[in-house]
């Protein structure tokens, strides 16, 4: 480990930038600080503390930056995302839950990678060979990696406590250190082999082509098989239709509900009420409640997105209150899992900026 500890910080604090759940990663390498420190036999705590004001400075110079920007912007200091995650909980019950999900990923990840081959059982014994030396060098106290251990330590237990549904993007930062794991299990394995070979001689050449190939070419045709499929969200194609429609054809500003938001609030110049709670931090307490035409009602927004056959929100298009202040503006017809979505617009509203349906 460097001892650049103010640029770590500032690192840090940009990977909370990105998710929110990198600022654990500051607490496991003032933890990592710590163990290096006094396993060494010549830290103080003077220098130890230091170095983890240091690692601190840099990431707060990140966050509180970020931070009064939100305030300004949003009125929030804090990411929405923790509370919407524990009401998305109460929302939907039936959803698997993080606790259940993570042991079945850091078993499937291994098995995606051997599954092109025919021989995937021999395959997954190597990669968990792999991890297993891996876990062994990234667990050593005096090593460069301790930190990303104990950051998945604390992510893992961070979000089996709270009880959050296991989305699939969730597992991004296990599939990291997973691969890490194999990578440095493949490693030391080529070093222990370059002790006892020549390290310049053709043997030990064919070696390490052979051992990086067997680890990176299973994966390499997963990935390739399943790129078409996934190189892109499939829902994208019907949601650049309905942002370009919104863009088209509403004034800049008009309010739009809709619970997948991402699309339409890059794409459009509308103001977008999250029915998700994410940008809309007071729709939260009715998500919890199950209340999805109370944070409806509470809005009453120009428009409203409706995915043909979503029962999760079904329950707003036949409500009787909508039934008498809304009425379809549009019928697109999109493709992949989004095949038709309905946009409606208020009454009173329909024809202040909507130029027609379409």
């Amino acid at each position: 480990m460097t001892r650049r500890f103010l640029p770590g910080g500032i690192a840090i604090g940009l990977l909370y930038m990105t998710r929110g759940e990198g600022i654990l990663l500051l607490p496991a390498m003032w933890l990592v600080i710590w163990i290096r420190e006094w396993t060494d036999g010549k830290g103080t705590f003077r220098s130890t503390a230091g170095a983890c004001l240091r690692i601190g400075a840099g990431c707060a110079a990140i966050v509180l930056a970020w931070s009064a920007y939100a305030y300004w912007t949003f009125g929030r200091l804090t990411p929405n995302t923790l509370a919407a995650k524990q009401a998305h909980r109460l929302f939907l019950p039936h959803e698997t839950a993080f606790l259940d999900a993570w042991p079945l990923w850091l078993r499937e990840t291994y098995a995606g990678w051997s599954a092109p081959t025919g021989i995937p059982q021999f395959y997954q014994g190597l990669y968990w060979l792999m991890a297993a030396i891996g876990v062994y060098v990234m667990a050593r106290p005096k090593g460069p990696w301790l930190g990303f251990l104990l950051f998945m330590a604390a992510f893992l237990a961070g979000y089996s406590m709270l009880g959050v549904i296991a989305f699939t993007w969730y597992a991004v930062p296990l599939t990291f250190v997973l691969a890490l794991w194999v990578a440095l299990g493949a490693g030391t394995l080529l070093e222990g082999i370059r002790r006892r070979m020549a390290p310049r001689s053709a043997a030990f050449a064919a070696v390490s082509v052979l051992l990086a190939a067997l680890i990176l070419v299973p994966p390499g045709l997963t990935i390739a098989a399943r790129a078409p499929a996934r190189w892109a969200d499939p829902r994208g194609v019907t949601y650049h239709l309905v942002s370009d429609w919104l863009r088209e054809n509403t004034k800049p500003g008009s309010s739009v509900s809709f619970a997948e938001i991402g699309h339409i609030g890059y794409f459009t110049e509308n103001r977008i009420i999250d029915l998700g709670g994410l940008a809309t931090p007071d729709l939260i307490p009715y998500m919890a409640n199950m209340d999805t035409i109370g944070a409806f009602k509470k809005y009453r927004p120009d428009y409203h997105v409706w995915i043909e056959g979503d029962f999760l929100w079904s329950s707003i298009v036949k409500d009787p209150y909508f039934e008498s202040h809304y009425e379809e503006a549009v019928h697109i017809y999109g493709a992949g899992s989004r095949p038709s979505v309905f946009i409606y617009a208020r009454k009173d509203s329909a024809t202040d900026g909507a130029k027609g349906p379409g």
